[in-house]
């Protein structure tokens, strides 16, 4: 494994509305631009900025993805190109909510972006 290297400060955009708490779950959206958008549920927000900003350091220095047998989901190989050609990328704090609704406001979030890209918006990167 090869030593991940320290990103660019500016690599990403953070959009949240004044004084949310990133230490709070919440429903996230990667918009990366010409690439798409993702959405993901957090149990603590800061926690999944941290992971993705992992996973991209690994990606820069060609490590493998931390979990033998799986590989980096779409939205990483988005972030990885964004990163490299310096495309505006964005996280978008959609909402911050119980642990106990996570699931089910990522699907409503999910279907509301489905239905976007339906009607011309941006690809939706998630899989599942």
């Amino acid at each position: 494994m090869t030593d991940a290297p320290k990103l660019r400060d500016s690599w990403y955009r953070l959009d949240a509305r004044p004084g949310v708490d990133l230490d709070q779950p919440g429903i996230i959206e990667w918009r990366v631009e010409g690439h798409g958008i993702e959405i993901g549920k957090a149990t603590r927000i800061s926690d999944r900025i941290d992971d993705a900003a992992g996973n991209l350091r690994d990606m820069v220095a060609g490590n493998d993805y931390h979990i033998e047998g799986s590989d980096f989901r779409a939205v990483h190989y988005a972030l990885l190109a964004a990163y490299q050609q310096q495309t505006p990328t964005t996280l978008a704090v959609l909402e911050t909510c119980a642990r106990d609704v996570l699931t089910t406001r990522r699907r409503y979030w999910l279907e509301r972006r489905r239905a976007e890209e339906r009607a011309g918006g941006p690809k939706v990167l998630n899989t599942r």
